[in-house]
């Protein structure tokens, strides 16, 4: 073998609220040949209803942020900036869910946290 080997999770994973039965679905993109999808989740937030209520987008190796439906133009982006008003707080449609901390230098693995 030559190269990095790299071990490349994939496929779908839903969390349930058993008590309101609102669910989410995260779905993991495959890393593909040129890795254009390396780290890239897609998803959506269902009430108890079904009726989707949030969009998700993110790298599990930048940050994860949630755009509630209805809101923004177009497809939430993976690398999606979130907006903020004229006084500079987010604008309520919008929520950073998860943001990956810098890494001290020399950090093993060094490949997953180079993207920040």
């Amino acid at each position: 073998m030559l190269g990095n080997p790299i071990i490349d999770h994939y496929g779908d994973m839903v969390v349930t609220n058993h008590r309101t039965r609102e669910t989410c679905t995260l779905t993991f993109k495959p890393r593909g040949w040129r890795g254009g999808n390396a780290s890239e989740i897609k998803g959506d937030v269902k009430d108890a209803q079904g009726r989707k209520c949030w969009d998700i987008a993110g790298k599990w190796s930048s940050q994860l942020v949630a755009r509630r439906v209805g809101a923004g133009h177009g497809e939430l982006a993976p690398d999606a900036t979130i907006p903020t008003d004229h006084a500079g707080e987010v604008v309520p449609e919008y929520i950073r869910l998860w943001k990956n901390s810098e890494k001290p230098p020399n950090t093993p693995f060094g490949l997953y946290v180079r993207e920040l």
